[in-house]
């Protein structure tokens, strides 16, 4: 699914509102991407995506799968999330975040 949209920042520098419009590509648990959700995903203009996980073995998974990691272990990110990227050369140029919540 995807939604759209309009997020207003106070530029720190000169006070401006600036309007930026957001798009947040969301698929349910357990969804396996096919063919056509690639497409609905390079359409929309994202240029991240954050696949959460409660598997602490995520990494192993997706190196297994010779998909090249940023990250080879976890770190620390923002609200206390456990955080690792996925290199952009193996989904599609698209800059893949894996996040887990330490505290489930």
């Amino acid at each position: 699914m995807l939604k759209t949209w309009v997020e207003d920042f106070v530029d720190e520098d000169t006070g401006e509102v600036v309007s930026i419009e957001r798009n947040e590509v969301v698929l349910d648990r357990e969804t396996e991407i096919q063919a056509e959700d690639i497409d609905k995903i390079i359409d929309s203009g994202v240029q991240t995506v954050f696949v959460h996980r409660e598997d602490a073995n995520a990494l192993a998974e997706v190196e297994a799968k010779e998909v090249k990691l940023i990250d080879k272990a976890p770190r620390k990110g923002a609200e206390g999330l456990n955080i690792a990227f996925l290199h952009p050369k193996s989904t599609i140029g698209v800059l893949t975040e894996l996040c887990e919540d330490p505290n489930k």
